[in-house]
Protein backbone atom coordinates (compact mmCIF):
# COMPACT_ATOMS: atom_id res chain seq x y z
CA UNK A 1 0.00 0.00 0.00
CA UNK A 2 1.41 3.39 -0.93
CA UNK A 3 1.69 6.36 1.40
CA UNK A 4 -1.11 8.15 -0.44
CA UNK A 5 -3.51 5.30 0.24
CA UNK A 6 -2.70 5.14 3.93
CA UNK A 7 -3.01 8.91 4.25
CA UNK A 8 -6.43 8.96 2.59
CA UNK A 9 -7.66 6.23 4.93
CA UNK A 10 -6.52 8.22 7.95
CA UNK A 11 -8.40 11.27 6.68
CA UNK A 12 -11.75 9.48 6.70
CA UNK A 13 -13.63 10.70 9.78
CA UNK A 14 -14.52 8.04 12.31
CA UNK A 15 -18.03 9.42 12.80
CA UNK A 16 -20.40 10.93 10.31
CA UNK A 17 -22.15 14.20 11.06
CA UNK A 18 -25.86 13.33 10.95
CA UNK A 19 -27.13 16.90 11.32
CA UNK A 20 -27.87 19.12 8.36
CA UNK A 21 -24.59 20.99 8.14
CA UNK A 22 -26.05 24.28 6.95
CA UNK A 23 -28.46 24.47 9.87
CA UNK A 24 -31.51 25.59 7.90
CA UNK A 25 -33.46 23.37 5.59
CA UNK A 26 -33.91 24.63 2.01
CA UNK A 27 -36.85 26.99 1.65
CA UNK A 28 -37.94 30.30 0.16
CA UNK A 29 -40.19 32.48 2.26
CA UNK A 30 -40.35 35.01 -0.58
CA UNK A 31 -41.64 32.38 -3.03
CA UNK A 32 -44.20 31.13 -0.51
CA UNK A 33 -45.51 34.61 0.19
CA UNK A 34 -45.50 35.63 -3.47
CA UNK A 35 -47.47 32.51 -4.44
CA UNK A 36 -49.99 32.94 -1.64
CA UNK A 37 -50.35 36.60 -2.52
CA UNK A 38 -50.80 35.77 -6.20
CA UNK A 39 -53.57 33.32 -5.40
CA UNK A 40 -55.29 35.90 -3.20
CA UNK A 41 -55.19 38.39 -6.08
CA UNK A 42 -56.41 35.88 -8.68
CA UNK A 43 -57.85 32.52 -7.60
CA UNK A 44 -57.28 31.15 -11.10
CA UNK A 45 -53.59 31.03 -10.19
CA UNK A 46 -54.49 28.24 -7.75
CA UNK A 47 -56.33 26.28 -10.43
CA UNK A 48 -53.43 26.64 -12.89
CA UNK A 49 -50.73 25.53 -10.47
CA UNK A 50 -52.69 22.63 -9.01
CA UNK A 51 -53.25 21.32 -12.52
CA UNK A 52 -49.48 21.24 -13.16
CA UNK A 53 -47.93 20.70 -9.73
CA UNK A 54 -49.22 18.45 -6.93
CA UNK A 55 -48.69 21.23 -4.39
CA UNK A 56 -49.96 20.50 -0.88
CA UNK A 57 -50.08 22.42 2.37
CA UNK A 58 -47.18 20.34 3.70
CA UNK A 59 -44.90 21.51 0.89
CA UNK A 60 -44.73 24.96 2.46
CA UNK A 61 -41.85 25.41 4.89
CA UNK A 62 -43.44 28.03 7.13
CA UNK A 63 -46.26 26.50 9.24
CA UNK A 64 -48.32 29.69 8.97
CA UNK A 65 -48.06 29.53 5.18
CA UNK A 66 -49.15 25.89 5.31
CA UNK A 67 -52.28 26.94 7.17
CA UNK A 68 -52.95 29.85 4.82
CA UNK A 69 -52.62 27.59 1.77
CA UNK A 70 -54.95 25.10 3.44
CA UNK A 71 -57.51 27.86 4.01
CA UNK A 72 -57.20 29.07 0.42
CA UNK A 73 -57.58 25.51 -0.86
CA UNK A 74 -60.68 24.86 1.23
CA UNK A 75 -62.36 28.11 0.23
CA UNK A 76 -61.67 27.61 -3.48
CA UNK A 77 -62.72 23.95 -3.39
CA UNK A 78 -66.00 25.04 -1.79
CA UNK A 79 -66.59 27.40 -4.70
CA UNK A 80 -65.86 30.50 -2.65
CA UNK A 81 -63.52 33.35 -3.41
CA UNK A 82 -60.25 33.29 -1.48
CA UNK A 83 -59.16 36.87 -0.97
CA UNK A 84 -57.88 38.86 2.01
CA UNK A 85 -61.41 39.51 3.28
CA UNK A 86 -62.75 35.95 3.02
CA UNK A 87 -59.52 34.48 4.37
CA UNK A 88 -59.58 36.84 7.36
CA UNK A 89 -63.14 35.75 8.04
CA UNK A 90 -62.16 32.08 7.60
CA UNK A 91 -59.38 32.36 10.17
CA UNK A 92 -61.44 34.37 12.67
CA UNK A 93 -63.11 31.07 13.54
CA UNK A 94 -59.79 29.24 13.98
CA UNK A 95 -58.79 29.48 17.62
CA UNK A 96 -55.62 27.45 17.00
CA UNK A 97 -54.21 30.04 14.63
CA UNK A 98 -52.78 32.62 16.98
CA UNK A 99 -49.94 33.57 14.61
CA UNK A 100 -52.18 36.00 12.75
CA UNK A 101 -52.79 38.90 15.10
CA UNK A 102 -52.75 41.48 12.34
CA UNK A 103 -55.95 41.86 10.30
CA UNK A 104 -53.90 43.32 7.43
CA UNK A 105 -51.68 40.23 7.12
CA UNK A 106 -53.60 38.84 4.14
CA UNK A 107 -53.76 42.24 2.49
CA UNK A 108 -49.97 42.51 2.74
CA UNK A 109 -49.67 39.01 1.29
CA UNK A 110 -51.77 39.98 -1.71
CA UNK A 111 -49.64 43.09 -2.16
CA UNK A 112 -46.50 40.92 -2.17
CA UNK A 113 -47.63 39.36 -5.45
CA UNK A 114 -45.40 41.37 -7.75
CA UNK A 115 -46.38 39.40 -10.81
CA UNK A 116 -48.91 36.67 -11.36
CA UNK A 117 -46.90 35.26 -14.24
CA UNK A 118 -44.26 34.03 -11.80
CA UNK A 119 -46.72 32.02 -9.72
CA UNK A 120 -46.06 28.76 -11.56
CA UNK A 121 -42.34 29.17 -11.01
CA UNK A 122 -42.89 29.92 -7.32
CA UNK A 123 -45.06 26.82 -6.96
CA UNK A 124 -42.41 24.66 -8.64
CA UNK A 125 -39.74 26.15 -6.39
CA UNK A 126 -41.79 25.50 -3.25
CA UNK A 127 -42.45 21.93 -4.38
CA UNK A 128 -38.80 21.33 -5.30
CA UNK A 129 -37.52 22.70 -2.00
CA UNK A 130 -39.99 20.51 -0.14
CA UNK A 131 -38.68 17.44 -1.96
CA UNK A 132 -35.12 18.50 -1.10
CA UNK A 133 -36.06 18.78 2.58
CA UNK A 134 -37.55 15.30 2.45
CA UNK A 135 -34.41 13.93 0.77
CA UNK A 136 -32.30 15.49 3.53
CA UNK A 137 -34.53 13.91 6.18
CA UNK A 138 -34.29 10.52 4.48
CA UNK A 139 -30.53 10.86 4.20
CA UNK A 140 -30.29 11.75 7.87
CA UNK A 141 -32.42 8.71 8.76
CA UNK A 142 -30.17 6.45 6.69
CA UNK A 143 -27.06 7.86 8.34
CA UNK A 144 -28.60 7.45 11.79
CA UNK A 145 -29.59 3.84 11.08
CA UNK A 146 -26.16 3.03 9.65
CA UNK A 147 -24.22 4.60 12.51
CA UNK A 148 -26.52 3.34 15.29
CA UNK A 149 -27.83 -0.02 14.12
CA UNK A 150 -30.09 -2.24 16.16
CA UNK A 151 -28.38 -5.36 17.52
CA UNK A 152 -29.97 -7.67 14.96
CA UNK A 153 -29.61 -5.28 11.99
CA UNK A 154 -27.08 -6.32 9.42
CA UNK A 155 -25.72 -3.98 6.80
CA UNK A 156 -27.57 -5.89 4.10
CA UNK A 157 -30.89 -5.69 5.95
CA UNK A 158 -30.47 -1.92 6.19
CA UNK A 159 -29.87 -1.67 2.45
CA UNK A 160 -32.92 -3.77 1.68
Amino acid sequence: MSNNSSQSIKQIPSQTNVGFSHGVMPHSIAAEEALLGGILVDNEVYNRIIFDIPLKDSHFYIPLNQRIFEGIRKLINQGQVADPITLSHYFEKDLDLTEINDPNHFLRLSESAETLSGSGHYAKLIYDLSIRRELIRLGQDIITQATNPEIDDTSMSQIE
